[in-house]
Formats: structure tokens, sequence, C-alpha cells
């Protein structure tokens, strides 16, 4: 019985040998498979690969300086003249492309040896150019301070005869103040507050640029204008030196019709009506000439105002006799003035007691306006465009004597050659 006994309990231990002889052969050979499946990965992720291609925009242009990165690491390259690349990395990377303007786009390589690629234009990042230095700049890649005018809601249907009107209250940081009424009148521009003061005054305005020549607003036309920026910050000196230490406002005109082989033509005009407001009220001389006699007196004892050559102290009672008497028989269009009544002459001076409504007398109830433009824009050859233009502006000033008057005519022809390298 022991024997018996002795000999099961031996056969078990065998048993229980085999078994885990067994298991730690399976498992060595399953880390064996394993590290051979790991070496062979190794080997594919090690395996390189050189890809070459061309990348182009929508309309089949070779795009230069494109971005051709590998994701996920800092290898990359960037496209050449001809808009081609050549890149090496694995098989089983992915490439990423990216342009200024365009959407950007990954490809995965898998057995490609050759990936070209059509680049997407981003409309909303080219949707707001900003004119910068001697050309123009996406909005989202400034650093300075530059204020972007929307050309359209600033001047786009408006009976405007000077631009500088329509940059008035729309762009901040610019002040335009006018000294005078005259039609075609400069106006006084600041950017940024007063910069210098000589002999009391303010002194320093921007440096104004048309498509990179200095010109004065006042003989620009408004519909020919196609984008409006303006430099605030010390950067635009680096520009344009000195000139610009009160700041720049850069104006670039419109440019041809680069679609289509048809010539395009366009006409706008339009009528337009002024009149005066805010006008200053004048006191109504019964009250004023009391006034200024006091004034007179406290300044000078003793002696006596006149305006005109007419005293007051004569004046005052026969305009107030004349309110009394003739006021009411008298109006505006009569202009017949009688003697001894309207008027008479007193120790050799003419007093005239007749009271005028001057706004009436010197100012025009409304005043008409007329512009009219004229514009031609289309192609020459494959690489050039045109844009002529013709404005007329006719105006009339307030003054009912001597009357101004504003007409001016604008002729544009630009000539755009859009230069291609290959």
């Amino acid at each position: 019985m022991n024997n018996s006994k002795t000999n099961r309990k031996t056969l078990s231990k065998r048993i229980l040998c085999l078994l885990a002889i067994g298991l730690v052969c399976s498992f060595a050979m399953s880390v064996y498979a394993s590290g051979a499946k790991l070496n062979t990965f190794m080997e594919q992720q090690q395996a390189k690969v050189t890809i070459q291609g061309k990348v182009i925009d929508s309309k089949g242009e070779p795009l230069i300086g494109v971005s051709v990165t590998v994701k996920g690491t800092t290898n990359g390259t960037l496209t050449d003249m001809d808009g081609e690349y050549s890149i090496s990395t694995t098989a089983n990377a992915t490439l990423t492309f990216t342009y200024v303007g365009y959407k950007p786009q990954s490809i995965a390589i898998g057995n490609q040896k050759t990936i070209n690629v059509t680049m997407i234009e981003d409309a909303q990042m080219m949707s707001e150019v900003v004119v910068v230095g001697f050309g123009v700049q996406k909005k989202e890649n400034l650093t300075g301070a530059v204020a972007s005018v929307d050309v359209e809601k600033a001047l786009g249907s408006k009976p405007l005869t000077d631009v500088t009107k329509a940059l008035q209250g729309i762009t901040p940081g610019l002040t335009i103040t006018y000294n005078s009424g005259n039609l075609g009148a400069g106006a006084k521009m600041n950017i940024r507050g007063v910069g210098t003061i000589i002999d009391g005054k303010e002194a320093g305005e921007p440096l104004v640029l048309v498509d990179g020549v200095p010109t004065d607003l006042t003989l620009i036309n408004p519909a020919d204008i196609a984008n409006v920026s303006v430099l605030k910050d010390a950067s635009s000196a680096s520009i344009y030196g000195a000139r610009a230490a009160f700041g720049v406002i850069l104006i670039t005109t419109k440019k041809g019709r680069a679609e289509g082989d048809k010539v395009k033509f366009s006409y706008s005009g339009n009528m337009a009506f002024s009149k005066p407001s805010n006008l200053v009220k004048f006191v109504d001389p019964v009250d004023e000439l009391p006034v200024l006699m006091a004034a007179s007196q406290r300044n000078t004892p003793g002696s006596r105002s006149e305006s005109f050559g007419m005293y007051h102290d004569v004046l005052l009672p026969g305009i107030i006799k004349w309110k009394e008497k003739y006021a009411s028989s008298r109006s505006f269009d009569n202009k017949e003035m009688i003697y001894g009544e309207d008027w008479e002459i007193i120790d050799g001076r003419a007093y005239t007691y007749r009271v005028w409504d001057a706004h009436k007398e010197m100012l025009k109830d409304w005043t008409p306006q007329q512009t009219h433009n004229l514009s031609a824009q289309g192609r020459l050859g494959d690489n050039s465009t045109f844009l002529i233009s013709l404005g007329y502006v006719d105006q009339s000033g307030f003054m009912r004597i001597n009357t101004d008057k504003l007409k001016r005519y604008n002729a544009n022809l630009l000539l755009y050659q859009q230069l291609k390298m290959h």
C-alpha cells in the first residue's frame, strides 16, 4: 500500500513538471514570434522612401514656398520656383501641405512615390486685404497698428465729391476737420492726436499715398478706390522714413478685369441735394445794440459804438420805429428801399433801419450736385489687364452772391501686368 501511494505521488510530480516545461516552452515561442514581428515592424518603419511631387493652385499655376512637412515631426521642405518638392520619410507617414491663404491638406503616403497637390483658397483668409507699404497683405498677418477701411461701406452708393469726407468718423484715431466751407477746400487730417506744435499751432499731417505716389485726396475720384488703409504706429516710418512721422494713409486704385476676354463697361451716377444745417442764429438788433453800446462804454467811457459807419445810439431808435410802423408791410421778395422809412441820411451818414433775415439774404435754401463715372476694364493678353475710368463732378455752393462752383474731371488709365516666374 505504501509503495502504491509513493508511486502515485511520483507520477503526479512528473506530470506537473512536464506541464510546467510545456508552459515555459510555449511562452518562449510566443516571445520569439512577437520579437520577430516587432523586428519586421521596425524594419518597415525605418525603411526610407523619397516622395516627389508638384503643388499648384486652382488655376494650374505653381505655388512657390508651400510648406511640406511630415505630420508629427520636424522634417519638412518648401516647394521651389516650379512648385516642385522632394522629401525623404517613411512609407507609413503622412504629409501636410500648408500655404498662406490656402486650406491645409494632409495626405497619407502609403505606396505612393509621387504626390501632386492642388491647393484650395481659403475664402475667409482672403476676404480682407490691407494695403501695407508698397503692396497688400492679409489683415491676420499684420503686427502693426493698421486700420482697414471698408471701402464699399464708406464710399459705395454715396453722393461723395471728396474722399476725405468719406473717412470722417469711420477710422479710429483719424481726425478730419475743415477750416473752410469752400467747395474743394482741403481738410486737416490728424492721426493719434497732436504730434508737433510750432509757434503755438499744431503742425504735421499724415503722408497720403495713392498707388505709392503722394497725392492730394481731394483730387481722387472715390469710384476708382479699391482699398484704404491707415498706418498709425511707428512701424510705418521704417518704410517711408521721416515723412511718415505723423502716420500714413495708403490708397490703392482698382485694377483691370482678369477673367474673361470681353471688355466690361460700368456706369454709375447720382443726383443729390444739399441744404444748410446748424446755422448761427442772429440776435434781434433791438436786443443786440444795447449790449454793444454798454460794452463800448465799459471799454472806453464816453465813446460811441458803431457798425458799418452807423452809430448805434442813432440806429437803435430808428430800428424800433421801423419795426412798429413798416415791418408788417415789407416782404423778403420786395427789395425796394423807401427813403424816410427803410433808411435815411443823418449828419452825412446813411442809416438802414430795415431788418433783414440774414440767412435768406445770403444763403440758398438748397443746392444740387451730380456725379457721373464711366469705366472700362478687360484683359490684354494672358498676363496684362487694363482699366480706363472717367469721372465728372458738378457742385454748387450755398452763397447767393459770388456763388462758388466745383467742376472736376477725373481720368485714369491703369495698365497692370502680372509677372509669372518659371
